[in-house]
């Protein structure tokens, strides 16, 4: 166990130190990360970026503290419409109830694999300002494939898949509205889970940005034994876990931006380490920008694509 704990602390300080460790070429450049929310923006790095984003967050949930090591995404510009993605999250949980056992005097300890997430974002729609247009928001696409990375979540968990549609609306020049819809599921669960985020953007200059958002789960329940000659297809209904969490991001220069949050886990039906109902959390991160030679005098983070321009 203390070796999976020595992984997880080393892959949290990789993510943090690694692109630090690469020169950016000079250029008017600005970072558009997606975190740290968990919304994701319609913003897709144009061809020949890389950007790191990564971050560690502590839940508490009663006697249980989760230590999210880490939140780690890799992003690869392909063209102005799509990007590639490369996505891991590990949480190492520490349980204080085994710490009362009196034959257990110390708290269990153990650090959970997530799925490597691979995928890309496409851009849909990049917005206009003509009359008219203007309201339409802009829309991309982003969909990825969970594969395991250890022998038992292969058994459990072969393969998953998110498939979402992110929407953002300019509501003034310091205001911006972003909300998302998706689904995720596994292979063993017959249904989809449904995943939905709103959340409001304010940028205070050109340096501070503050949002607030809520965001929400919506899992399947397997339908109850029901009595013969019902449909058992019916019985079943989503259960909801609602989340709230507010935060700022912070420019400290045009390819580096740090962030810092909070939020709460409002009701949850499915209080789980993956899924713990009335935990309360905080997280920090930080962004960075990596330019590539060919796109070295474009600008990420107004690079609005879209097929149909």
């Amino acid at each position: 166990m203390r070796r999976y704990v020595y992984i997880a602390v080393w892959l949290a300080l990789a993510s943090m130190v690694a692109p630090s460790a690469v020169r950016a070429e000079s250029g008017d450049l600005h970072v558009a990360a997606d975190r740290p929310g968990a919304g994701t923006g319609t913003n897709v790095l144009d061809r020949g970026f890389v950007q790191w984003e990564s971050g560690i967050e502590v839940a508490h949930l009663d006697d249980v503290h989760l230590l999210t090591l880490p939140t780690s995404l890799l992003r690869f510009g392909v063209c102005r419409w799509a990007e590639l993605r490369l996505e891991y999250t590990g949480v190492l949980a520490v349980d204080d109830k085994e710490s009362q056992n009196k034959f257990y005097k110390k708290p269990r300890t153990e650090y959970y694999f997530e799925p490597l997430w691979l995928g890309a974002k496409f851009g849909v729609w990049g917005g206009s300002d003509e009359q008219g247009l203007r309201w339409i928001p802009r829309t991309s696409v982003m969909v990825n494939v969970g594969l395991p990375l250890t022998s038992q979540m292969a058994a459990d968990m072969p393969v998953s898949g998110k498939i979402d549609v992110l929407f953002e609306n300019d509501l003034t020049n310091w205001l911006t509205l972003g909300y998302e819809l998706g689904v995720y599921w596994e292979l063993w669960i017959p249904e989809p889970t449904i995943f939905a985020a709103l959340n409001l953007n304010f940028a205070v200059n050109d340096k501070v940005g503050l949002f607030v958002e809520s965001f929400n789960d919506f899992a399947p329940e397997f339908p109850q034994p029901v009595a013969y000659g019902e449909d058992a297809s019916k019985k079943h209904y989503f259960i909801s876990n609602a989340n709230l969490d507010l935060g700022a991001t912070f420019l400290v220069h045009p390819r580096l931006q740090l962030d810092i949050y909070a939020g709460c886990n409002l009701f949850s039906s499915l209080s789980s380490y993956a899924m713990p109902g009335n935990s309360v959390f905080v997280g920090m991160g930080v962004s960075w920008l990596i330019a590539g030679q060919e796109a070295a005098t474009k600008q990420a983070s107004v690079s609005k694509a879209s097929p149909l321009d």
